[in-house]
Order: structure tokens, then sequence, then C-alpha cells
């Protein structure tokens, strides 16, 4: 379960691509030797700017940023993280709620401050807590950046962007400059991203039709029978009852109601193209394993988690009945 408040952290950096003090806990001296060279050390230093400014709004006022580049390490080293995620996530929830409370004390205005009792709240923070909430900052942006598909970062050139921009640093670029730098190169990632993710996805295809029971339909979706029904098909304004499980083609699980134990219950026309049509060939009682290409799946613009532009997907589609 990932806390409100990385789901908030995560929104806010998302509106700087297209769009209060701070102070750090860290020693000059880490940072400011870090030679910015590479395209992608000017990427990582433009998001340490960004960054700065996404977390200054939400108000905190000391962070570790040492620690926090070393969960950018762990993360993009696929390293076992030394303080596990849900304990980060419960300090740093935690921690933010103490901010609020800190900022409705210094403001008699605020609505909270009519609701608590300001004087006997604790909003003290310790070391640890400001080193733990680093280190969950640190998973929650680099998981952030991983998903939208980068694939390097320098720790440190992100670290010196944070440093310069709150520690009187020499800034090598201005917010508007950083903002540019980040969407261009995030422009380019998302491009080759889409291109691999096309050429691999219909390799897989062509290779997956000639497999024992593979169906192609004309549309280039595919399907296997796994289990035969003998129902009435839906057509495509009913309403249907479905257990299903969604995977990329390298088999991780983006969406699942079998995992959740519920089925799901939607109008046939209420989702991706792909399953709209497959749906309307399946007798109620059937059980399809079926392998969507793009173009009837997410196409370039996937909806926001861990399906990329131009992915190939698999679903084990079993239709329970229709509801109406």
């Amino acid at each position: 379960k990932i806390n409100n408040y990385m789901k908030k952290l995560r929104n806010f950096i998302s509106i700087l691509f297209v769009g209060s003090v701070l102070l750090f806990s860290c020693n000059n001296s880490t940072f400011k030797n870090v030679n910015i060279e590479t395209e992608i050390d000017s990427v990582s230093y433009s998001m340490g700017i960004l960054v700065s400014v996404g977390i200054s709004n939400e108000g905190v006022e000391e962070l570790n940023a040492e620690t926090l580049a070393e969960a950018v390490d762990a993360t993009f080293n696929f390293e076992e993280y030394r303080i596990p995620e849900e304990e980060a996530a419960i300090v740093l929830d935690n921690y933010f709620e103490k901010l609020r409370l800190k900022m409705a004390a210094q403001n008699p205005t605020d609505s909270l401050s009519q609701q608590v009792d300001l004087e006997n709240a604790n909003i003290k923070t310790t070391s640890g807590e400001i080193d733990t909430c680093s280190y969950g900052l640190g998973i929650s942006l680099s998981t952030y950046y991983q998903a939208l598909g980068l694939e390097e970062i320098n720790s440190g050139a992100l670290g010196r962007g944070i440093d310069d921009f709150f520690n009187n640093g020499d800034i090598l670029m201005d917010e508007e400059t950083a903002n540019m730098t980040v969407m261009n190169y995030f422009t380019k990632v998302r491009a080759l991203m889409a291109e691999r993710n096309l050429i691999e996805g219909r390799n897989f295809l062509e290779s997956n039709k000639s497999r024992a029971g593979v169906v192609t339909l004309e549309n280039g979706m595919q399907y296997t029978i796994m289990q035969e029904g003998n129902g009435r098909k839906p057509v495509e304004t009913d309403m249907v009852s479905v257990h299903y499980h969604g995977t990329l083609i390298d088999g991780t699980v983006f969406d699942s109601s079998v995992e959740r134990g519920t089925p799901a219950q939607f109008p046939v026309n209420g989702v991706i193209q792909g399953r709209v049509e497959i749906l309307q060939l399946m007798p109620v009682g059937s059980k399809w394993k079926v392998f969507i290409p793009t173009e009837l799946g997410y196409g370039e613009n996937p909806r926001p988690g861990i399906i990329q532009p131009n992915m190939a997907l698999v679903f084990e589609i079993e239709l329970l009945g229709i509801e109406n």
C-alpha cells in the first residue's frame, strides 16, 4: 500500500513537468564537486531542482538529501532497500501529518487549527524520522521516474541540483530550463520505449500464433480456449460478470480480479477494444486466454501504471454471466 502522501507527491511532480523555505541537513561538500557533463547528468540535476520545488510546497522544512540519494541508488540498482518500504511509508505519513499541524499552528485561521488541540499536539520531529522520511521520499521519487521509463539516473547530480537550489549554490539552470530539459528527455525516452515495445509485442504475437491451440483473428488478436462454455454470447451493450487476470507478455501482473478475489462487473463496451471484441465471441461459462496487440489495447497512451506505450497484453478471461 502506497501511502497518500507519496501519491500526492508523485502527482505534484507530474504537474511540474508541464508546469516555505526548505533546509537540507546534509553537508554541502557531499554534492558540490559532482560534475554535470552528460545528458543524464543534466536530466538528473534538473530533476533535483524540480523535485525541490514540489517538496517545498508540501511544507517540508528538513530533509537528509544523502539518504534520499541512497534510496534512489538502491531503486535503480535493484538493491534491497535498507528500510522496508511499508515502514518508510508509515513514518512518512506521520511526518506529513506533523507538518500539517505545524503549519496550522502558524496560521490561526487555518480550519485545522480550529479542530485540533495544537498546544498539546506532537509536532516535533526527530532526526531518525527525518532520515526515514528522506529514504521513503527517495523510494517514491525513483520508482515514479522508473515507471515513466527512466532506466538510469545520477543520484549525485540529483543531489547537487537539490543542494544548489536550497543551499545558495551557483545554480546551473533556472526552473524553466530544468523543466524543459526533463520534458525533452522523457519525450525521447517515451518514443524509444514505444518503438521497442511495439517490436517486442509483434515478435511475441508472431511466435505465439504457431503454438498449439492458438486461434488468430483477422484483427491480429489471438486466443486459446481454457474452458468451454455453453451459455449465450453477450452483445456490446450487455453488462457482464467476469473474472480476469491481466499481465504483460513477460508475465508481470498489472490487474487481476482473480487476485482480488471478487469478480468484476462492467458493460462489454466499457473496456479496451480487444476485450470488447473477444467478450462477444465467448459463450457464458467460457474461460479463454487472450493475446491483445497494442492497437486493440492501450496503444501509445496507456493509463498511468506499469503498462507502457505500445505494449501487447495478455488476459485470462472467465465469463461468469450476463447480468442484465
